[in-house]
């Protein structure tokens, strides 16, 4: 009797067929709730701030269609102009200096130190508390006439410093930012240069190599990687500015830390302009994309191979 492979077969194939679509449907049955949130919380706002920027609606009326006449009206509107100069000055200073500053202390925290575990955990808190809480405490500490900040000058024999001037607010709230997000950056290059096979430093060191020439041919290209992730997430924050900013100053003095996002709020919910604020974030978007496209462009042709 000739047996018939196809038949004998049959079933055990069929099993896992069924077996292999059971489980991408749990799969999806998983990954629904977080669709869901995405889809509501995300994709649809942004549409839907796409599509307002078309019209003229402040929340009492219905909506009326002005086509381009809300991003005609941007680019001659001498607010717009100087909110994107000071978001942009603030992004310049803001992403180099709180990275810099990340590396150092990472540097330092690579080393086997007595403690350094319990300072890892301490960067750490202000990342993790409230930006309107830090803010709060911030302004109490920066204020010219009662906060901390002056009379540890004054004791230090130092002239007092008006923080919240026209010269100092966004140099304050900078700061504030510095202060605040370290930490976050700190955590992520110490599991970037950590996750740096030991073996590229032992060769390095019996080839005789410098710590300096070792951390620029070893340890800064291999964490490329993580700086690009650093950046990417840094400037698209940077450019949201909004706690800092609406609680330490409130866009003043005059208009001096108006910054983009700052300034699209006060557009929505006091002036109650909801297209010409879609207008403005759909710039927001558009410049967030540019960089991010050039960022990846900048370190694309990078290969890395740390096995």
């Amino acid at each position: 009797m000739i047996s018939n492979p196809t038949l004998e077969h049959a079933p055990p194939l069929l099993n896992k067929q069924k077996k292999i679509n059971r489980n991408w449907l749990y799969g999806y049955l998983f990954i629904l709730p977080t669709f869901g949130a995405y889809l509501l919380f995300s994709l649809i706002p942004t549409l839907a701030v796409f599509v307002l920027s078309l019209f003229r609606w402040d929340f009492v009326n219905n909506p009326s269609f002005v086509g381009v006449q809300n991003f005609n009206r941007l680019f001659h509107d001498p607010l717009f102009i100087k909110s994107l100069g000071i978001t942009f000055s603030y992004v310049l200073y803001n992403v180099p200096l709180q990275y810099l500053l990340s590396l150092i202390i990472v540097l330092a925290l690579s080393r086997p130190l007595r403690g350094v575990k319990a300072f890892r955990v301490i960067y750490l808190v202000p990342w993790v508390t409230t930006p309107v809480a830090i803010s709060i405490v911030w302004k109490w500490v920066l204020s010219p006439t009662t906060g901390v900040m002056n009379y540890l000058l004054g004791k230090m024999g130092m002239d007092r410093v008006d923080w919240f001037s026209s010269a100092m607010a966004m140099k304050s709230v900078l700061m504030v930012n510095i202060w605040q997000h370290t930490g976050f950056s700190t955590l992520i290059m110490l599991v970037g240069i950590q996750s740096i096979p030991k073996m590229f430093y032992e060769s390095a060191k019996i080839d005789g190599a410098s710590v300096t020439r070792v951390f620029w041919h070893i340890t800064l290209p291999l964490l490329k990687p993580t700086l690009l992730f650093l950046f990417i997430t840094g400037i698209i924050g940077s450019f949201q500015i909004f706690d800092a900013v609406y609680t330490i100053t409130n866009g003043g003095p005059g208009d001096s830390t108006s910054v983009l996002y700052f300034l699209i709020y006060k557009q929505a919910f006091n002036f109650l302009d909801m297209g010409y604020a879609s207008a403005m974030s759909v710039i927001l978007f558009l410049i967030l994309m540019i960089i991010t496209l050039l960022q990846f462009t900048v370190f694309r042709n990078t290969t890395y191979d740390l096995s």
